[in-house]
């Protein structure tokens, strides 16, 4: 049996960050088990690939959270990438640091020095290589490629110009430290090609004999020797395996798996444990607590004319978009499919922006809304970027192939009501504008019957989503933080040898996508490695 120094479960952004550290820095054995496949094929490259996977469960977990009243008695999906590369192989690739006060307020919620904007800003520096910003705001040479978007449809130019004629500032940079404004988002790619955290941590280190790949392999929990983590009980297709190691085993499965994996090894709530027969390691009730997800709402509108991208993911269409992208990397294969977006503040009282939007060339619904006719049209989605709701991550059984119970508590808070009811007002009046205003035939969602708050309530209650941001559900904080899961060295509190870097140790929102914060932490916690 091979003894490896480190072991790291989850293959995600963290984790094939880590992995890259450990093997080039630090000349350490290194396993890497990821639970999906690997990132193979032509879709993991092309920018609107994932598109495709996006209504296949293959390189998705596919969770769906329980049913809320405040969400119409309904349990939105909440599907986590399941692949080599994690989120970064599977997302829209949009590139949002979030804002510096985020990281000022974990050192305030945590009381931790090293969580600040600046420690933070520099990190984003040095892992970026940006094909058009330089100086200090942004790195050039970093191993992460940040590029403009090559393919920009009709809708997402007039979109911007719109939210211009409806008082938003048009934006170059929404990560230069001023997010608020206007326009169209950078992408982790590089000559119109998605670039993955495989790609900038893994592939260069692909057949390196530190390294060792896991893929397909569910890990079922975590061994202890007393109270010191040795390694894992694994699950591969030829059966159940113990792998060990000789130093920290590190979880980065992410805010869903990861306090999941944390319960199956006995450290969670000690009375949740033992109701499903699990022995319990060390009583830890804040295990799974405190999730923190973004969620959205639409206003979507048809237009007169066929603009956007309805109907080309599909069909002779799709596989003439596929050619034109093979052959010049240009074309609908070549969009991310949000091409553009923007920051702003909900009410003149928010001294930064808490609402990011997402302009989607298309009527874009989750599966769950299938009574609004598809078609073409723009849809503007209204994101909550620090919501006061939170969520909870839990066991349903001990068997570590069943899903976990989630509770996304979105909408709980009244305030997040009120924002998302004022953001959907914004976006209405962003419709308003022109060139939008000509191009439009009618608003689908909510329709324009829906004027009071009360309309806009029910109106959310059924469109509310997750945007795929899960976060905060193994907290990080001092050891003698009560609200703590891992200590301000990322290690998991009331054993040894064992660590969780990911989304979940977030003790706060990110305003923004979250893969380049994943990346920023990872980075961040090397130096307790």
């Amino acid at each position: 049996m091979a003894q490896y120094d480190h072991i790291i479960v989850g293959g995600g952004p963290a984790g094939c960050l880590l992995a890259n550290h450990l093997v080039v820095q630090k000349s350490r054995k290194v396993l890497l088990i990821e639970a999906g496949p690997t990132d193979k094929g032509l879709l993991f490259r092309v920018p609107a690939g994932f598109l495709k996977f996006y209504t296949q469960n293959k390189h998705y977990w596919d969770y769906r959270a329980e049913d809320e009243p405040q969400l119409g008695h309904r349990g939105p999906r909440m599907q986590n990438a399941k692949v080599l590369g994690g989120g970064s192989s599977v997302n829209a690739m949009v590139h949002i640091r979030g804002q510096k006060e985020d990281y000022d307020e974990w050192g305030k919620l945590t009381g931790i020095n090293g969580l600040n904007g600046e420690t933070f800003w520099q990190i984003f520096h040095d892992l970026e290589a940006n094909n058009t910003f330089g100086g200090d705001t942004h790195g050039v040479s970093g191993p992460l490629y940040v590029s403009n978007p090559t393919k920009l449809d009709s809708l997402s130019h007039a979109f911007v110009a719109s939210a211009q004629g409806a008082g938003l500032p048009y934006n170059p940079d929404f990560n230069s430290g001023r997010p608020e404004g206007v326009g169209f988002y950078q992408l982790n790619t590089r000559d119109t090609r998605r670039w993955s955290a495989v790609d900038a941590f893994i592939r260069p280190i692909k057949y390196h004999h530190l390294l060792t790949i896991m893929p397909d392999t569910l890990v079922e929990r975590v061994v202890f020797e007393g109270g010191t983590a040795t390694g894992v009980v694994a699950r591969t297709q030829d059966g159940t395996t113990t792998l060990s190691c000789t130093r920290d085993v590190i979880v980065c499965s992410g805010a869903i798996s990861s306090p999941k994996l944390l319960m199956l090894s006995g450290i969670g709530c000690a009375r949740t444990l033992a109701k499903h027969g699990i022995d319990v390691l060390y009583d830890n009730a804040n295990v799974g607590r405190n999730l923190i997800d973004h969620c959205e709402a639409p206003i979507a509108a048809y237009t007169h004319d066929p603009l956007g991208y309805y109907g080309l993911d599909r069909g002779p269409r799709s596989w003439l978009a596929g050619l034109q992208y093979l052959a010049f990397k240009t074309g609908p294969a070549a969009s991310n499919g949000v091409e553009a977006g923007g920051f702003f503040r909900s009410t003149n009282n928010q001294d930064r922006p808490d609402i990011q939007i997402f302009s989607v060339p298309g009527i874009y619904l989750d599966k769950d809304a299938t009574d609004i006719k598809e078609s073409h049209g723009l849809t503007l989605n209204a994101c909550l970027l620090r919501p006061e709701s939170r969520g909870e991550i839990s066991l349903r059984s001990s068997d570590p192939a069943q899903l976990p119970l989630i509770r996304t508590g979105f909408l709980t808070a009244e305030n997040d009501r009120k924002t998302m009811i004022s953001a959907l007002r914004k976006l209405r009046q962003i419709f308003e504008q022109a060139p939008l205003r000509t191009m439009i035939r009618n608003e689908a969602l909510p329709g324009a019957a829906c004027q009071s708050d009360e309309d806009f309530v029910a109106h959310i209650e059924k469109f509310t989503k997750t945007v795929y941001h899960p976060m905060g559900t193994c907290r990080i904080g001092r050891r003698d933080d009560h609200r703590a899961v891992v200590d301000e060295r990322f290690s998991v509190i009331g054993v040894d040898r064992l660590k969780v870097v990911d989304a979940s140790v977030f003790p706060g929102p990110v305003s923004g996508n979250t893969c380049m914060s994943v990346y920023a932490t990872a980075r961040y916690a090397c130096q307790f490695l």
